[in-house]
């Protein structure tokens, strides 16, 4: 358990799983290395915006309410570079590209109606502006070098290398959240007022998926793409995507999930676990493929902010609102028969 100075707004893992990042309400940016459980560098940045790792290289790039991009090696307590900038708008969303090489990834911003992409090597790359249609979302694609931006009038897809190539997909009534699906195929994409939309990217079409009578907030996907998973206020909607039946796009609604408000919620990389926590300070672990129940309950300190596992699955980072990390070992069932019977600690 470390404990920080104000509540947690971004928590991240590193690619190779050794280190967190993290930032507060507060501005403060640490790498908390978990092997060792403690703080290798920190700084503050009181304008904080946004944060993202390096796919490869330990360092971390932070955006700023008052436009400005940096990059921090993540054992130093000063910025390695800081990026010139014009940006008249705060720095709401940046991310690396996720696809190989790693070592030439670009790095995309997103400040009001202004996205640039930087190849940090060798300065700016491309400069887009998206009239008058504030960026509400962005997201690198998994393999490819293709990046999803959300628009309140839907999404553009954008290789950079061939921005002839460059489709606008419409997507009436689109929210404020986008995540790939794990092999790439589909975008699931928060509805404005209620449920969510699929698109499938190779034939650009779209499907509302049976809606709940609830606005979702949060999205995540199984790490075969089959699942998907959101959080309405304080339940959680489960959409089988390879189910057989006559109506697949109806979720399974977990009632009994929490108490209130969820904040948080995130599926194992590459296992069946699923979890999720809120201002009930409840963190909830589930194996939704197994129980409509969860399998594990566990109290925490403070209301949950944020969920993430690893890339092994291994450790799950829970970040609570009184500024505290706790990193929980994960050990999965020895078969599918105790994974239904809940033996899975």
């Amino acid at each position: 358990r470390t404990v920080f100075d104000a509540p947690l707004a971004h928590l991240l893992w590193a690619p190779r799983g050794a280190a967190l990042a993290v930032g507060t309400t507060a501005g403060t940016v640490a790498s908390l290395n978990t092997r060792l459980g403690h703080v290798t560098a920190s700084y503050s940045l009181p304008n904080l915006r946004s944060l993202d790792w390096h796919p490869e290289l330990p360092a971390i790039a932070t955006g700023t309410h008052d436009g400005q991009v940096q990059i921090w090696a993540s054992d130093r307590v000063a910025p390695a570079r800081q990026i010139p900038s014009a940006h008249a708008h705060p720095i709401d969303l940046l991310q690396w590209s996720r696809d190989r090489p790693a070592n030439n990834a670009q790095l995309a911003v997103a400040a009001g109606p202004q996205l640039r992409l930087r190849n940090i090597g060798y300065g700016i790359e491309h400069d887009w502006e998206l009239p008058d249609s504030p960026v509400r979302d962005l997201q690198w694609h998994p393999i490819f070098r293709m990046l999803c931006i959300l628009a309140p009038d839907g999404v553009d897809l954008w290789m950079p290398e061939h921005p002839e190539g460059t489709r606008q997909i419409p997507v009436p009534g689109a929210g404020n959240c986008l995540r790939w699906a794990p092999n790439g195929a589909a975008l699931a994409i928060t509805h404005a007022r209620d449920g969510v939309i699929l698109v499938q990217t190779m034939t650009a079409q779209c499907h509302n998926l049976a809606r709940a009578n609830q606005a979702i907030a949060h999205l995540t996907w199984h790490g075969q793409s089959r699942l998907l998973a959101g959080a309405g206020e304080n339940s959680l909607l489960l959409w089988n995507l390879e189910t057989t039946n006559a109506t697949p796009d109806v979720p399974k609604i977990l009632t009994s999930a929490h108490s209130a408000t969820i904040r948080a919620l995130a599926f194992e990389p590459a296992g069946p676990l699923l979890a999720s926590g809120g201002d009930d300070a409840q963190l909830l672990l589930w194996a939704p493929e197994h129980n409509d129940t969860p399998i594990l309950s566990m109290p925490m300190s403070a209301p949950i902010t944020q969920l993430v596992w690893s890339a092994c699955g291994r450790q799950l980072a829970v970040g609570l609102r009184d500024g505290a990390v706790e990193l929980l070992e994960v050990r999965p069932a020895a078969t599918a028969e105790a994974a239904s019977s809940r033996r899975f600690y």
